[in-house]
């Protein structure tokens, strides 16, 4: 799929090959590329596999973690808005940004999804919350989910 073109040597510099790709490397490209872009995939994160595991915390931990993610996904949604200004003033088109701009919208949606739990986690509208909230003792021990040899007899 790619093929030497040719061996160059500059100054005092060791000898360096360049490579090209092939008509049939160009083809593979196109068919690869054409899949990602046309073709949604599942794509595994690990907040999926938090939230699924999120009864396993306190409900007052798991808000206050929630929190402390809302405040970094927003510092990070800032960082990179300020770096896509920076580099739009220096003229680099969107066509070069798509990717970063895809994240930025991934950001925003996550952290919608985000406040919107932590609203209701704090106003008691989580459907479940009451149940969940039952399974910590004073010990902040899960002993529905955890249970110990004690519990366990």
């Amino acid at each position: 799929m790619i093929e030497a073109r040719e061996t160059v040597r500059e100054g005092k510099r060791p000898e360096r090959t360049v490579y090209a790709i092939t008509p049939l490397g160009v083809r593979e490209l196109t068919d690869w590329l054409s899949e990602l872009v046309s073709t949604p995939a599942k794509e595994y994160l690990q907040f999926d596999a938090a939230l699924s595991l999120l009864p396993g915390l306190p409900p007052d931990d798991a808000l206050e973690l929630l929190r402390l993610r809302s405040h970094a996904l927003e510092l990070k949604l800032k960082q990179s808005e300020a770096t896509h200004e920076l580099v739009r003033d220096q003229g680099l088109p969107r066509l070069f940004m798509l990717e970063n701009e895809y994240g930025d919208a991934l950001l925003r949606a996550e952290l919608d999804f985000v406040h919107t739990l932590i609203t209701d986690l704090e106003n008691n509208k989580l459907e479940g919350l009451d149940e969940w909230r039952s399974w910590y003792v004073a010990d902040g021990a899960a002993r529905q989910w955890f249970p110990t040899e004690e519990t366990d007899t």
